[in-house]
């Protein structure tokens, strides 16, 4: 059947959607979609990737959401496909996953910290987050305040 809802339904909340500033940030794993067999526009190539939506978890931007595309397998890229991968295993490590790297572990990782950046947009597209990080948050350190930037 497809979209079928009543707007009056769908309360929108008062949280801005702009862009997070750059820094480090503590988040979860909120969901994981795999897309597996998918081609690429330009060259007809397939790949496979995972799109992770990552949930702040505290201080100002605490609730918000930042997303990841990760290409986990590609037919003519391997540089690709092994740029992907080790983010998926720093994202297993870091939330100390257990068993088999699938979906399923990465949705239960625990609290991680996320580097974030802002991609300067072109070709008529705005700018962008972009995660360029994931590594364990340090039980025995103060929490992460938003947009830090220190020790970068």
């Amino acid at each position: 059947m497809g979209l079928n809802i009543k707007a009056d339904s769908v309360e929108v909340s008062e949280v801005s959607n702009g862009l997070l500033p750059k820094g480090k940030y503590r988040a979860i794993v909120h969901t994981i979609t795999d897309q597996e067999g998918l081609t690429a526009k330009s060259s007809g190539a397939k790949y496979s990737r995972v799109n992770i939506r990552f949930e702040i978890t505290q201080g100002e931007y605490a609730g918000r959401s930042v997303f990841k595309s990760v290409i986990y397998e590609h037919e003519t890229s391997e540089v690709a496909a092994n740029i992907g991968l080790e983010f998926l295993k720093r994202l297993y490590v870091a939330g100390n996953c257990q068993g088999e790297l699938t979906v399923e572990s990465l949705e239960a990782s625990s609290e991680v910290e996320i580097s974030v950046i802002v991609q300067e947009g072109n070709n008529g597209y705005s700018d962008r987050n972009e995660i360029n990080f994931v590594s364990s948050v340090k039980e025995d350190a103060k929490p992460v305040e938003s947009g830090t930037t220190e020790g970068w």
